[in-house]
């Protein structure tokens, strides 16, 4: 989740953008990390459904 809303990853790649880290924005360097990695499915309560890898970080409210 970036300040200017929801963008796909693969737009991002070399850019300078607001992500939200659980607490606060902040600014990051997006790079691409891998190729042909393992993606799952993730669904998530409001419907919405992401792909990532099995390994990807997920900052989780009151946990």
């Amino acid at each position: 989740m970036t300040d200017q809303g929801e963008k796909p990853i693969y737009s991002l790649d070399g850019q300078w953008v607001n992500v939200w880290n659980g607490e606060e924005y902040s600014s990051v360097q997006v790079h691409k990390t891998g190729e042909n990695q393992e993606l799952i499915r993730v669904e998530v309560d409001d419907g919405r459904i992401l792909y990532c890898t099995p390994y990807h970080k997920f900052y989780i409210e009151n946990n």
